[in-house]
């Protein structure tokens, strides 16, 4: 039995990171533009797995967005199907060790973002809660969403 779940769960794996790209091409460039406009970011792009050497920790996110002068700061993207508190977790995660995996942002003031094409409004008004811009996808396009006042 066990040896037939390992078989069953390879395949089913393959499917979940297939669905993850895809989830992250269909909102790709929407979010860039959104990141380049709204957010007036400098420079955005993927980020790259980084891991530390002395613990073997590793660090990584979907997309990031900064600036740099005196408004220095990035804004740290996590791309979801569906968003869940296990993500958001993961967010309020990153964002304080961010610099320390990527010392090229160290030092800027470090914010979140969740990109969803799945989101439930409960789930919508939590992400604003934690302080996290969000920005959903619909009609083939990915906008930002105001928070609530």
């Amino acid at each position: 039995m066990d040896r037939q779940w390992a078989e069953l769960g390879a395949p089913l794996g393959g499917i979940g990171s297939k669905f993850g790209t895809f989830t992250e091409g269909l909102v790709g460039a929407s979010l860039r533009r959104i990141l380049l406009e709204r957010f007036q970011m400098d420079f955005v792009g993927p980020v790259p797995q980084r891991q530390r050497k002395e613990d073997g920790r590793n660090l990584e996110a979907d997309e990031v967005g900064w600036t740099h002068g005196t408004d220095s700061r990035v804004i740290i993207v996590e791309i979801k199907s569906q968003v869940g508190v296990r993500d958001l977790d993961q967010l309020d995660a990153i964002l304080p060790r961010f610099g320390e995996f990527f010392a090229e942002h160290r030092g800027r003031t470090a914010e979140g973002m969740i990109a969803a094409v799945g989101i439930t409004e409960p789930m919508e008004s939590l992400v604003h809660q934690r302080g996290f811009q969000l920005a959903k996808a619909s009609d083939e396009r990915c906008r930002p969403t105001i928070p609530p006042p």
